[in-house]
């Protein structure tokens, strides 16, 4: 069975029992990752600590503590140096895996060995867990992603399992905020790595109103400026159409976060 690291970045802010319910899908898991390297993002409270200590002698565990705060990009991209194989899956330590999550990712890596990204859909709720919010599927194969790229993030992040080299090869995570991983796609496909993603839910994902609420304002809109520089860098967009598009995808980020929330449960139901 092919051998691959899980990549976690925990923060301070994190909450306990969202963590434990990761971890415990994490053990639920019908093909095992080898190892899970958990980033310890600058200081990281005992409660935190607690529940990954819960876990040591269940799932292999590796810790990486970084000594300050660097944020999710960078430090995602010291953990990922710090995995030991080649093949490396993406998990927010809020999310759960579907049961079989790995099985499915790992048998088509092995039927397209060709591919240096694999990713899949979400299904999205509250932080609770109670109230199903929708699905984000995603395009599926090569050809949608590289189209689909242009408008839109064409990954779930916390599904992706990808090859480590080819990853830094590009120059890895930068911090680029709220969108390094958009940024990384833009990277690897503008220099001609394969992807796809699977049919199906592969993450239950906790998104909500606080996800939305980070995802607005001057904040987001400065991320938004920066994503279509990389975008025209890289020969994904023209100059144009790149501010063209970043003007259509900042103006709803502008709205109360009540309407913000109709517009993306619209635009996830928009056909692929």
């Amino acid at each position: 069975m092919m051998k691959f690291s899980v990549l976690m970045s925990l923060y301070d802010k994190e909450q306990p029992e969202f963590l434990n319910d990761c971890l415990t899908s994490l053990a639920r898991q019908s093909v095992m990752p080898t190892e899970i390297v958990i980033v310890y993002d600058g200081y990281v409270n005992n409660a935190l600590k607690k529940v990954v200590n819960s876990y040591l002698s269940i799932l292999p565990i590796k810790i990486l503590q970084l000594p300050n705060n660097i944020g999710l990009g960078l430090a995602l991209n010291q953990g990922l140096k710090y995995c030991a194989y080649d093949y490396v899956a993406r998990m927010d330590t809020d999310d759960i895996c579907v049961d079989n999550r790995f099985e499915r990712q790992v048998a088509h890596i092995i039927q397209h060995p060709e591919l240096s990204i694999c990713g899949g859909g979400i299904s999205e709720y509250d932080l609770t867990l109670t109230h199903f919010l929708g699905n984000r599927d995603v395009p599926k194969c090569h050809s949608e992603i590289k189209k689909y790229i242009t408008m839109r993030n064409p990954f779930n992040h916390m599904t992706v399992m990808f090859k480590k080299n080819d990853v830094l090869s590009v120059g890895g995570y930068v911090h680029h905020d709220l969108m390094e991983d958009y940024n990384l796609w833009i990277r690897m496909l503008s220099k001609g790595f394969k992807a796809s993603n699977l049919d199906g839910i592969l993450v239950h994902a906790r998104t909500g109103n606080a996800m939305l609420c980070r995802r607005k304002g001057w904040r987001y809109i400065k991320s938004e400026f920066y994503l279509a520089k990389v975008k025209i860098e890289y020969n994904i967009q023209s100059v144009p159409y790149a501010y063209f598009i970043m003007v259509a995808r900042v103006v709803p980020r502008l709205l109360p976060t009540k309407f913000l929330s109709l517009f993306y449960r619209i635009t996830r139901k928009t056909k692929l």
